[in-house]
């Protein structure tokens, strides 16, 4: 199969630049090969590869969890991590003392896996927070916790 997918590239730059591309259609066991076209501002292409790959599932989380954030306190930023042992729907709101939803980290669907994402004190509007405790929550269909957090400026 043919992937006409095209990854931007940095233009005429004489810098180095690093470029991937990530399959997420494959299965476990199989091997896939993948050849990189090159297509220059003179539009002259150069073709890279073959070069082969087999996928193999690591194991994963095999329940929810939502881990305490790193560093609490904090200021300016903390780190929430969480696990997911399917794929699944996931909404991450962080919410004041009074229950009023301050910002949401993350609302969608997201594969199975070890996820980690970082909260910089800021509201949905982007503005700094004042200092105090806060609520970090998840919520998905068959999962939902609360952890509390402490900002200080």
């Amino acid at each position: 199969m043919l992937n006409d997918d095209l990854i931007a590239g940095a233009g005429s730059s004489s810098e180095k630049h690093e470029y991937s591309y990530i399959d997420q259609d494959v299965k476990n066991g199989v091997t896939y090969w993948y050849k990189l076209e090159d297509i220059g501002c003179d539009e002259k292409t150069k073709l890279y590869g073959p070069i082969s790959a087999m996928p193999v599932k690591k194991d994963g989380p095999s329940e929810f969890c939502l881990y305490p954030n790193y560093p609490n306190p904090f200021n300016p930023v903390t780190t929430i991590s969480y696990d997911l042992p399917e794929d699944v729907y996931v909404e991450l709101p962080v919410y004041n003392v009074r229950g009023e939803k301050v910002t949401t980290l993350f609302k969608g669907n997201q594969r199975a896996g070890l996820y980690k994402l970082d909260w910089d004190g800021t509201d949905k509007t982007g503005k700094i927070v004042s200092s105090g405790i806060y609520f970090i929550n998840i919520t998905s269909d068959s999962y939902c916790k609360t952890n509390k957090m402490v900002f200080i400026r």
